[in-house]
């Protein structure tokens, strides 16, 4: 579990990546991605999608960066070995992906009021690939990525683990603003009682804010 903060606020805000903190299908990542595999874009998110069988495991942790690559080149009909090595693939894949830096300017602002927290889907590579060079850990006070718990959004173990991570971190009697731009991941949030918000853009977030109080 990676904390920046040990009081107990009455509030954190929890963000997805993809989609509200992070811009995905990115160029030239993702076109070069594509090409490699020699498959369409589309069918290039199809295959890495945490939809798809081997990216619901990736990203639960359940079949190690190889296996993974190894499926997507078999579903895609590449031969694996004439394909750059698994780390350059999945670095390739964490680039298609930037931080929305409009979003990461309010989620700063608010963080001077109440913790920050990003709950997200990904798999040990990239995660590795956002602490690291990206430099994630500097903007949230809690970092919570599906690999750890073996299990993805919108399961109901997800959520029940998390939540028992913020409250280790924050009080048992935090509550939890959860942004994500996925409605079914907005509705599945109140397995927990948290309350969900549907990210659909850098201004509607800060009029939604706004109507709770917060000074984004």
């Amino acid at each position: 579990m990676s904390v920046r903060h040990r009081a107990e606020p009455s509030q954190i805000i929890v963000v997805d990546y993809g989609g509200v903190l992070g811009s995905h299908h990115q160029d030239p990542a993702e076109r070069r991605l594509a090409s490699i595999l020699d498959v369409s874009r589309k069918q290039c998110r199809a295959l890495l999608t945490e939809r798809s069988t081997q990216g619901a495991a990736f990203r639960e942790g359940r079949i190690s960066e190889e296996q993974f690559w190894l499926q997507v080149f078999d579903l895609a009909g590449r031969c694996r070995a004439a394909a750059p090595p698994d780390a350059t693939l999945s670095r390739l894949w964490a680039e298609t992906y930037s931080l929305n830096r409009d979003v990461l300017a309010i989620l700063q602002a608010v963080r001077a009021e109440c913790p920050v927290g990003l709950l997200t889907n990904i798999d040990s590579a990239r995660s590795e690939y956002l602490t690291s060079e990206v430099g994630l850990l500097n903007h949230v006070d809690i970092y919570l990525p599906s690999f750890r718990f073996g299990t993805i959004k919108p399961k109901p173990a997800l959520w029940k683990a998390a939540d028992a991570e913020i409250r280790a971190a924050f009080g048992k009697n935090v509550s939890v603003l959860y942004i994500d731009d996925r409605e079914e991941h907005v509705e599945a949030c109140a397995t927990v009682r948290w309350r969900g918000m549907h990210y659909n853009g850098p201004e509607p977030l800060v009029r939604e804010m706004r109507a709770l109080s917060l000074h984004p």
